[in-house]
């Protein structure tokens, strides 16, 4: 990393942007074990991972969906085009798995791409729950709007007062956590308006539960077209829309993702900002108060919130990074790390997993007889402190400490560093300042 080039506004020449599926692919062809394999893999978003599915064989892929749990996998499959295909690699078992943690639309889909034995067999498997939430689905034609909808809604009866939805509430988002909107039906499901979050919230327990339902709320029916919907919804400004079938009562949402799906970015930024603003207008009478009773207000207005301002335009600048520098830095240690562990293997007279407490412990203890500083219930202790005592008096022990060193200044900030510069040259960062207790930044 080049010290003078950090924070410069020269353009730096020859940065490369680090190839995430290439680096993937590399992990898959290494010789790590499968938990480390599975840890490095998870050190990347979802989506560069479904990406890399492409470029891999099936077996490669068949290595990789056995990396991964369901949870995971669903997280994974989600962002690729061909859902279907990849999902009909998998085994049985974990084709349930998989297909029960995504999303229901993209179930569905996944779920048409394939024949209908195969189908049938799956849908059998699954829960009843969402067995009936994908026959609903799957009843609608893929141009018509009901075919997109999710079942990830809070509803409430009309007759409740304001202690009752917020006891629904509480007890339907264990399931849905689409709860900037609570949709009011009538006995028979119709819809008869919308709650929205903060208006409950602030509402006292006599509140008349009509006061706070909107009565004029945008919808759309199950089987109008979506070419038809999209302008209509593209004008709206809710963060859901509700979907009703022919008797108008209420089957379905459109989420705020289905709705960036259908109408693209714009509504995605346009729905972000009404989501924050929202929950931000819902929380500030309670917590203003709450900071005047703790003497906390003035500190909030004086020195929190200004300081949200600078670290706003320290995220927006970025810190340049000369990512040849940083490369060649890591060429560096990989010569060291080479080098460091060949002095070790030597030492100890065979090769070993040097990052195996396990494995370390008995190479120096046993096989070569150094007096142990200390044990634990699962062995011999390894850490840093009991090494520290050892390295001036055995040569191994100080090549280990510094292989570790080596080790995890690549990992941490040469490997780490290089995916987090965005294609300006800069890595922004996020800097959080209600994490910690203490006050610091995380």
């Amino acid at each position: 990393m080049n010290g003078k080039q950090i924070g410069s506004n020269e353009p730096i020449l020859g940065a490369q942007i680090p190839n995430y599926q290439a680096e993937i692919v590399a992990i898959l062809q290494g010789q790590l074990t499968p938990k480390h394999m599975r840890q490095r893999l998870l050190d990347y978003h979802e989506n560069d991972i479904a990406q890399t599915l492409e470029l891999l064989e099936p077996d490669a892929r068949g290595r990789l969906y056995r990396l991964l749990d369901a949870e995971t996998l669903a997280d994974v499959l989600g962002y690729s085009d061909s859902l279907g295909t990849y999902l009909a690699e998998l085994p049985l078992r974990k084709q349930v798995d998989v297909l029960s943690r995504l999303e229901i639309t993209d179930a569905v889909e996944a779920l048409r791409d394939m024949d209908k034995e195969q189908r049938r067999t799956l849908t059998e498997l699954l829960s009843d729950e969402m067995r009936q939430e994908i026959r609903l689905l799957s009843s609608f034609d893929e141009d018509e709007i009901g075919s997109r909808m999710s079942t990830n809604y809070i509803a409430v009866r009309a007759d409740l007062g304001v202690r009752g939805v917020m006891r629904e509430l509480v007890a339907q988002a264990a399931e849905n956590d689409n709860v900037s909107r609570i949709y009011v039906l009538d006995e028979e499901g119709v819809l008869v308006g919308a709650i929205d979050l903060k208006d409950l919230i602030i509402a006292r327990e006599s509140t008349p539960i009509e006061s706070i339902v909107m009565s004029s709320y945008p919808y759309v029916y199950a089987n109008e077209s979506v070419d038809s919907c999209v302008e209509r919804i593209r004008e709206y400004s809710e963060d859901s829309i509700p979907v009703l079938d022919a008797e108008n009562r209420l089957c379905g949402v459109l989420t705020s993702q289905i709705l960036t799906q259908l109408v693209g970015d714009t509504l995605e930024a346009e729905t972000a900002f009404h989501c924050y603003t929202s929950a931000v207008d819902a929380l500030y009478e309670k917590l203003k108060k709450e900071l005047e009773e703790n003497n906390l207000l003035a500190l909030h207005d004086e020195m929190e919130l200004p300081l949200c301002r600078v670290l706003a335009e320290m995220e927006c600048s970025g810190l340049r990074v000369d990512a040849g520098e940083l490369q060649r830095f890591g060429e560096e240690m990989a010569v060291l790390i080479e080098k460091t562990e060949k002095a070790i293997f030597e030492a100890a007279g065979g090769k070993f997993n040097i990052n195996s407490p396990k494995q370390l412990g008995e190479i120096l203890f046993e096989k070569m007889g150094i007096p142990p500083v200390k044990k634990t219930k699962t062995g011999y202790s390894t850490s840093a402190d009991v090494l520290e005592k050892l390295r001036y008096t055995y040569p191994i022990v100080d090549d280990i400490l510094s292989y570790r060193q080596y080790t995890k200044l690549k990992s941490t900030y040469v490997d780490g560093l290089l995916k987090e510069i965005g294609p300006d040259g800069r890595i922004h960062t996020r800097f959080q300042m209600t994490v910690t207790a203490t006050g610091r930044l995380s």
